[in-house]
């Protein structure tokens, strides 16, 4: 995000926060199959989720939805 050079904007960030924490959320599943699971492993898993999921959704959005993108400035 701060190595990439794009301008952070509301939208951007308000997006950004919304799929982290839904990502992060989704790490309770653990909880269903491992229910003795240590709060720290939950929380390692949550920022594993958050972050990689993250990337990966901004890369489909990229790939699949090209229009959804800003104007590149060269």
């Amino acid at each position: 995000m701060f190595a990439g050079g794009e301008k952070i904007t509301v939208r951007l960030f308000a997006g950004r926060v919304i799929v982290g924490a839904a990502l992060s959320t989704a790490a309770c599943a653990a909880l269903a199959v491992v229910p003795d699971l240590p709060q720290l492993a939950l929380v390692g898993i949550g920022s594993a989720l958050g972050i990689s999921g993250q990337s990966f959704l901004e890369m489909l959005v990229q790939r699949c939805w090209p229009s959804l993108q800003p104007p590149r400035k060269e």
